[in-house]
């Protein structure tokens, strides 16, 4: 154990005229707490951040490799012949498939954009 002297305890304790005793006290402290970035910056960096971790996650690309691969069969088998047209039914399960692909690719893209910084 150390012993310390009255002299040791005096150079621990926070400088109240802005000394800088190095232990995070000091009037220099303050005044880099008061030039870090604002909250605003912080949180679009956060957002930044979680975007491009997402984006470049394998499994988030197996997932759109994924969704391409079922957004072309769907589309495949949506067919426009005369003689043998598709039921009203089939449509709209083809216009509701084709919507939710578009917003699939649409959040990707905002994903990709936010995230790589374009």
């Amino acid at each position: 154990f150390k012993s310390f002297s009255s002299k040791g305890d005096a150079s621990r304790s926070p400088s109240v005229r802005g000394g800088n005793s190095g232990d995070g006290y000091s009037a220099g402290s303050f005044l880099s707490e008061a030039t870090e970035e604002p909250l605003s910056t912080r949180i679009v960096v956060a957002v930044r951040t979680f975007c491009y971790t997402i984006s470049t996650s394998p499994l988030f690309i197996f997932l759109m490799v994924i969704c391409i691969l079922a957004n072309t069969i769907i589309l495949a088998l949506d067919r426009y012949d005369d003689d043998n047209p598709i039921s009203p039914a089939q449509q709209t399960t083809f216009e509701n498939m084709n919507l939710a692909f578009t917003v699939i690719f649409s959040v990707e893209i905002l994903l990709k954009l936010i995230g790589f910084g374009r």
